[in-house]
Order: C-alpha cells, then structure tokens, then sequence
C-alpha cells in the first residue's frame, strides 16, 4: 500500500496477503482508545479483524501530532455532511467538530438536499457513492440552483480515479479529496470557512 502525505511517499509492507475480504459488515468504532486504529470489523466467520489508521500511523512515525482547535476558528459556521456510511461519517463529525463547527448529517443525497432546503449551511461536505441520490447528482442539483450555488462543496471518497475526480469538478464540487485524509480535510475546510487547518 502506497501513501502520499506530507509531500513525500509511504509504503506499508506485508510478508504476504492472508485473504481479500469483500464485506457489508459495519465497522465498529466503540471502545477504540489507540491512536493509529480506526475500528474493529466482525466478518460473518466470526473473526475480528483490526482496521488501521494508516495516516496516523505515518504521522505517529514522523513525530506529527495533531492538537485539537479549542474550537476557536468555526464557530457559528455550520457544515452539513452527506455519508451513507455511519463510520465514515462520525469520523468526519470527530474531524470537525473539535474545530468549533457545528456538523449536521444526512444519510444520503436526497436526505443532504432536503437538509439544505430547511437550514442554511456554509459548507457542504458529500460522499459520491449513495442510495438514492448520489453525491455527482446532490452537487449538479444544489449548484444549479439559484438559491444553493454559492455553497462550497467538498467531495469526500474513495472514488479517486482521475476521471471520477474530472466528473466531479464539472459537477460543481469546489475540491475532490480521499477519504480518511483528515489533515487535507482540515486543511481544505479551514480554507473555505476562513480558518487555519
């Protein structure tokens, strides 16, 4: 596994690969105390398996340690974060919220619309892969509507091949990143709601 961080690259070795597990088991994040681990999956042969937070460990290598924001620089700024996922989300509202923002979550792209036509939000943080109304379809909807366009959009996924990074900055998100990347989503929020990341 290949990493980029920090302008330079990592890579995570293994002696060999045990199995490739393809699973719709939820990943769980009750109890996880350790920097580095992200949860625990319960697969159906009843294994536990240990998902590991690759960019903290590469920031835990070279002695990077992220302080949590007293909550100074987003105050009364209000996110709205369209996730399927409950994981993916908390981890993005755990990202967030420590910086003074007040986070809202929808569960998918039809729900985050619904969302945005009730409460007013300065940013709009959306998954691209969701039931019902996916985050391309969510981004060229709000940003052709007169009302909605001017919100800053981020998309956030695991889609990250170049043409699906192209389809969503023609659809109108304002930045395309990885998933899990908590220091550029820091750094990228900070940017559009006038912070330091």
């Amino acid at each position: 596994l290949v990493i980029s961080k920090h302008n330079k690259f990592f890579a995570l070795l293994v002696n060999h690969i045990d199995d490739i597990i393809a699973s719709k088991s939820t990943i769980s994040d009750v109890g996880v105390l350790a920097n580095g681990i992200l949860g625990t999956l319960l697969l159906e042969n009843k294994k536990i398996i240990t998902i590991l937070d690759s960019l903290s460990l590469i920031d835990q290598y070279l002695g990077i340690e992220f302080t949590k924001v007293g909550g100074e620089f987003f105050n009364g700024k209000k996110i709205l974060i369209v996730e399927d996922t409950m994981f993916f989300a908390k981890q993005l509202i755990q990202t967030l919220s420590p910086m003074g923002a007040q986070v809202v979550h929808a569960e998918n792209g039809e729900l985050g619309f619904l969302k945005v036509q009730e409460e007013h939000f300065d940013l709009i943080i959306s998954d691209i892969e969701m039931p019902k109304m996916n985050g391309f379809e969510l981004a060229s909807k709000i940003k052709n509507h007169e009302k909605y366009k001017h919100i800053p959009m981020i998309a956030v996924t695991t889609r990250f091949r170049d043409v699906d990074r192209q389809k969503g900055m023609n659809v109108g998100f304002n930045s395309y990143l990885e998933k899990l990347n908590r220091d550029e989503i820091r750094q990228t929020v900070a940017s559009y709601l006038g912070g330091k990341g």
